[in-house]
């Protein structure tokens, strides 16, 4: 079933199209409009004026042959300049046109009463002309800009139907397969910010001028964002609700202004990821632009994005990698460290749970515990199948990291669970 505010929108609009014709005269001249019904057309000051595109002859006596006639020389005889403005002034009309009115009934005479008024209340308020002109200009933003001017934008892309059925529009550049991955890799408390080509001071300069609301609160967020530090805990030093820090991150990453990963801290062990020759071949000019040569003889300095590289994932942990080096240096190190994983050139090593067989199972004695429950839990919800991060699994169970850690401890010296260290695929949840 058609929509009744689509069929008497559409309607108004076609209303105002026929009018608009009947302002003109088949020679292009303006004429007045008819007063009633079967009243004679009067014509008043003529003049000129562009000719109509499809034009109704005031006389109803006119044959349909002559019609066509005169129409098709009309549309001959008006040049592209005539056109434009015809058309302009016809889609001005509509843009300004007001929803139909429903204080008379369209079933009767035109003499509705104040009782039937009441009992059918007008619930339009639109225009569907402005509403499609809205969409079209939604759909036609193209904004490679600053973060003030996406910023000023997060709030635009949404059109009101009828003015009041919001409808979000998204960037028109993401791909299908570019948001189905962002939505696969949607950012998470226990994560971070890392910034690939800009730090957080310089992308404050450029918010510094600006009043806006989503501005004020990246102005306050930004400063607390911190590679060692979770969103979780950014939104307690920003003193800002976590949903409005989430929904922030995740427009950050999604109009590619950072990344989402876990927070980098001494515990994590890195690995290099796929076809890292070539990729370490396309970063050279970049990690030498953002951290110049330091091969100057020291050994504990790493001189060349080569030997950062090896030398964090030969280490055991970033720790011990960091501890290698001066104390001087040691920031350095790991700057480059977090650059090379906003990059893509190394990766986090995740910790993946699988499960004991069904069989091996069986031979358990079953205990009314806290960690028998919380191992029926998991398996219930299948987080045991070796695709699921440890981090992510303490997040959905809402489990502190430092308690499921024991948990684990437990679960892997009762023989419930094999803990396995890799490096993440894309099909699995980190």
């Amino acid at each position: 079933m058609r929509c009744k505010y689509l069929s008497r929108q559409v309607s108004m609009l076609l209303e105002i199209h026929k009018n608009y014709e009947n302002c003109f005269d088949p020679d292009g001249t303006t004429a007045a409009r008819r007063v009633g019904a079967g009243a004679p057309a009067a014509k008043s000051t003529e003049t000129k004026g562009p000719p109509p595109l499809s034009p109704v002859p005031p006389d109803s006596s006119t044959s349909k042959t002559t019609t066509n006639v005169d129409t098709s020389e009309n549309v001959k005889e008006m040049s592209k300049l005539q056109r434009r403005e015809y058309i302009q002034n016809l889609i001005e009309s509509m843009l300004a046109a007001s929803p139909p009115n429903d204080s008379v009934d369209e079933d009767s005479d035109g003499t509705g009463n104040q009782e039937q008024v009441k009992q059918q209340p007008s619930h339009e308020h639109g225009n569907i002309a402005r509403e499609l002109a809205q969409v079209f200009q939604c759909l036609s933003t193209h904004d490679n800009g600053s973060l003030l001017s996406r910023a000023k934008g997060h709030q635009d892309g949404v059109v009101y139907i009828n003015r009041h059925i919001a409808v979000p529009l998204e960037n028109v550049e993401l791909a299908q397969e570019t948001r189905e991955e962002d939505k696969a890799n949607k950012t998470k408390p226990f994560h971070t910010l890392l910034f690939v080509s800009k730090t957080p001071t310089e992308l404050m300069k450029g918010l510094s001028s600006s009043s806006l609301s989503s501005v004020a609160s990246l102005k306050r967020i930004l400063p607390n964002i911190k590679p060692g530090l979770t969103l979780h805990q950014v939104a307690a030093e920003s003193c800002v609700p976590l949903p409005y820090v989430m929904d922030i991150a995740n427009w950050l990453v999604v109009n590619r202004v950072c990344v989402s990963t876990v927070p980098v801290v001494r515990e994590n062990r890195y690995a290099c990821t796929e076809e890292i020759v070539q990729k370490m071949s396309e970063y050279t000019l970049p990690f030498w632009q953002r951290f110049g040569n330091n091969d100057c003889g020291d050994s504990d300095i790493p001189g060349n994005m080569f030997e950062v590289v090896s030398m964090l994932s030969n280490a055991e942990n970033l720790g011990q990698a960091l501890d290698g080096c001066n104390v001087d240096s040691r920031d350095l190190v790991y700057s480059m460290a977090v650059w090379l994983v906003a990059n893509g050139l190394i990766r986090r090593v995740e910790r993946f749970l699988f499960a004991l067989n069904e069989k091996e199972k069986r031979n358990f004695s079953s205990r009314n515990s806290s960690e028998e429950l919380i191992y029926e839990e998991l398996l219930g919800e299948k987080y045991l199948n070796g695709a699921i991060s440890v981090s992510t699994i303490s997040y959905k169970i809402g489990i502190e990291p430092i308690l499921f850690e024991k948990w684990i401890q437990w679960a892997e010296r009762t023989n419930r669970i094999v803990v396995v260290t890799r490096c993440p695929c894309q099909s699995d949840i980190v």
